[in-house]
């Protein structure tokens, strides 16, 4: 039993500096995860509110361009309930290039045919082009109001009526989605902070590690030094007694 007292000591000695490490290493660890949780949990919040901020902001601007559809679809349909074809009605062209120059999210706005033909657009280039498919799957799902969106841009149209009632074409309205820098700017802020902690943390415990690496060196040399002192003692007390022993 007595040959294990010296390893007991070695292992209590060693749980001694592994308590004494750990208690001097966890209030630092403590603050460091409570700081991240804390950034952790704003980053959340905030890309949550901003995603809610960016639905309403979208829901606002896609009731602006359907409010604008409907002025437009009106002034088109003055002239169609005269009796006029669709295709023949000159000034639309005018009409739309107007809208376009005075409204800057607006990208484009068209009046296609029933049968997915381009007659008049604020891009003369496309005149006479066929319509994305996707337009044409919408406006037969919901012939009276639709919406699509291709290629980062959103398209609304609206059902054109002639004189009689039926669907002559189709009014569409392309715009540009809101550009959410500012959520960019949060995100790469709020993880700018976290990156700072965490380099933080680790400059801290390196400076830790070699304080102690330092002390440890300084512990080593003040035992080589006793050591070296109580062996020239050991030598001293030795060679007091053999010149007593040689005097009696």
């Amino acid at each position: 039993m007595l040959w294990t007292m010296p390893n007991l000591c070695i292992f209590t000695a060693g749980a001694a500096d592994s308590e004494v490490n750990s208690s001097s290493i966890t209030p630092m660890l403590s603050r460091i995860l409570f700081a991240l949780s804390l950034l952790a949990c704003l980053l959340v919040q905030s890309l949550l509110g901003m995603q809610w901020r960016n639905q309403e902001v979208e829901s606002l601007r896609e009731q602006r361009f359907r409010a604008l559809a409907t002025e437009l679809r009106e002034r088109i349909e003055t002239d169609l309930f005269i009796g006029f074809e669709l295709s023949d009605l000159a000034r639309v062209q005018g009409m739309l290039e107007d809208v376009t120059a005075r409204v800057p999210l607006l990208l484009a706005v068209e009046v296609i045919s029933d049968r997915g033909i381009s007659l008049f657009n604020s891009d003369r280039a496309l005149r006479g082009q066929a319509a994305p498919r996707q337009w044409l799957d919408a406006a037969a799902r919901t012939p009276a109001y639709w919406r699509s969106s291709r290629h980062k841009e959103h398209s609304i149209g609206v059902a054109l009526h002639d004189a009689i009632g039926q669907n002559a074409g189709y009014l569409v309205l392309t715009y540009r989605p809101a550009e959410d820098s500012y959520s960019a700017r949060l995100v790469w802020f709020l993880a700018f902070n976290v990156v700072s902690i965490v380099l933080l943390w680790l400059l801290i415990d390196f400076l830790r590690l070699r304080r102690r690496r330092a002390q440890d060196e300084t512990d080593d040399a003040v035992d080589a030094a006793l050591l070296a002192a109580r062996e020239v003692l050991r030598d001293a007390d030795e060679t007091a007694h053999r010149i007593a022993g040689d005097r009696k």
